[in-house]
Formats: C-alpha cells, structure tokens, sequence
C-alpha cells in the first residue's frame, strides 16, 4: 500500500496555483489548488493531475494511477515512475489531446517553443526534469505556466523543490533540463489541452541534448 502524503506547506493546497488576484496576463489562472501528492515518485501525476483538473471537472486518484502505471527507473534503483508516454495515453484516455517531444537545447529556440504554448495556445507545458542537484538521476515534472522577459513561473508539486508560482529565470530551466541518464534524457516536455494545436517541440529522436555538457 502506497502512503498518500499531504503535501506541506499547507498553503501549497489551499490557495490558487497563481497567487495575484489579478495575474499579468502571461500567467495561466488555472482554477484549482496545488493537489494533494503523494511520495516523491509519485509527483509525475500530481503534475498531470494540476494540468487535467484545469481542463476536466472530473476527480482524479494519483494512488490509482500509480499503482496501475509506474515501472522501474532505468537507472536501477528501486525507485517506481511514470513515463511521458503513459502521461499522454493518460490524457488522450480521457478526451484530451495531448503529445510529449523535446525543446531545443538552444536556448533562444526552446524559449520560442515555450512561447508557443504559453502565449499563443494558452496551454501550460510539462517540463520532465532532474529533481534536484542532489538527486540529478531522478526524474521529476514541473508546470510551466508563465513566460515573460525575466524567465518562467513554474508550479513544482514538491515543496521540497520549489512549490507554487516559483519564478525561475530561463538558464536555469535550460539546465534542469539538461540529460543527466537514462530517466533524465533531456529537454522532454508534455502538452495536454481541449483541442489539437499545432506543437512545436522537436522530435524524440534524434536526440539533440546527447551533445550538451551536463
């Protein structure tokens, strides 16, 4: 049985993902709080669940889905995780259209990507990511919701490694970006919405980000 931890600080879950009243407008107001998560494996859903319940009004079991679809790292921990395939058969099972492929490791090209989904299709990206410094071979999701001339704002389910509306600036999510092994492979991101749009990211393969330093 997997324990469902609440994520702390509690402010994470009450308030809204965006924290002005009156965001700017390059901010996705999306309209429910940061979920409930559970063990650091298990934060993938909880960033599909912030990205669904924007979209759906339907409730959603992170438990459920974890139990039914994480796997094994590949870099041989013991470690369970769900993939970005999984992430968007997840949403298309749902009436969703969705897809994952890369950013440019350029980073002028990837912050065009970004704002494409941002600025134009008004979607969020999921950024699949290195969790930490500390812990580079584990993977980890991230909610890009905002894109303005000073970097990002991102919303991280773990609190431990960021939290609501954390502003970053464009180098650093370049570098968490980076490929660090095979759960990190470099610059994945998932897009979920209502509708088809057209989607900039570059294809999984050939993989661009196998020849920057990390």
């Amino acid at each position: 049985m997997i324990a469902v931890n609440v994520a702390k600080p509690p402010e994470l879950l009450d308030a809204p993902w965006v924290l002005s009243a009156n965001p700017p407008s390059y901010v996705h107001d999306l309209a429910h709080p940061v979920p409930t998560t559970m063990c650091a494996m298990g934060l993938r859903l909880a960033a599909f669940e912030m990205v669904f319940r924007s979209l759906r009004s339907s409730s959603f079991s992170q438990e459920k889905f974890y139990q039914k679809m994480a796997k094994p790292e590949h870099y041989g921990s013991a470690n369970l995780s769900v993939d970005a395939e999984n992430i968007v058969r997840l949403a298309r099972n749902r009436g969703l259209h969705a897809a994952w492929g890369r950013v440019s490791p350029d980073v002028l090209a990837m912050t065009n990507q970004i704002a494409c989904f941002i600025d134009r299709a008004r979607v969020p990206l999921i950024a699949c990511q290195r969790y930490s410094d500390d812990e580079r071979h584990l993977g980890h999701y991230r909610v890009v919701v905002g894109l303005d001339d000073s970097g990002v704002i991102l919303h991280d389910p773990c609190p431990k490694t960021g939290g609501q509306a954390v502003r970053w600036p464009l180098t650093k999510l370049h570098d968490y970006w980076s490929r660090t092994g095979e759960n990190v492979t470099g610059g994945v991101a998932i897009w979920i919405a209502k509708r088809e749009i057209e989607c900039p990211l570059d294809a999984d393969l050939p993989n661009h980000w196998l020849n920057v330093p990390n």
